[in-house]
């Protein structure tokens, strides 16, 4: 059964009116159909906690349940399921900081921030080409060197 109300008609009431005891238990989400444990919701302080911690994700686990409550029933929802959800909420945490996923931006910014080698590689007409833009004299600047993934052109 549905009621709603005709001043908050986003609000909608239901109610169940049949044998409970025809529904079926299912598994959470991804589980595995084999799974005999019930899922239970980390809490969001625990998340929190994992985020906030330094250090290998066996050692965040290890001291989040040393210190989590006594009783089992408590620690199922105050600790960490295991180790694989703090090493995915880290592998979150980085993802979230991350600026970019383009591998040639990190290489670049990796050669800018170290002392690594540099080492240039172009063919000649590209090398003329930056040389005849670079060396033109002009009263608004030239855009000189870009990277663009959204097409390929070959240079003939």
């Amino acid at each position: 059964m549905a009621y709603v109300y005709p001043d908050y008609p986003k609000s909608v009431l239901l109610t169940y009116c049949g044998d409970a005891a025809t529904a079926g238990v299912f598994t959470h989400g991804n589980s595995a159909a084999s799974s005999s444990r019930n899922y239970v919701r980390t809490q969001p302080h625990v998340i929190r906690d994992i985020q906030q911690a330094s250090g290998s994700a066996g050692s965040i686990y290890q001291n989040l349940v040393l210190s989590g409550p006594a009783s089992i029933s408590q620690q199922t929802t105050t600790t960490p399921r295991n180790m694989e959800q703090v090493r995915n909420t880290q592998k979150g945490q980085r993802n979230r900081g991350r600026l970019t996923r383009d591998a040639l931006y990190k290489l670049h910014e990796f050669a800018a921030d170290s002392d690594f080698i540099h080492i240039i590689m172009y063919s000649r007409a590209v090398i003329d080409l930056f040389i005849d833009l670079s060396s033109r004299n002009e009263d608004h600047p030239v855009q000189t060197l870009s990277y663009d993934t959204t097409f390929c052109y070959l240079l003939q």
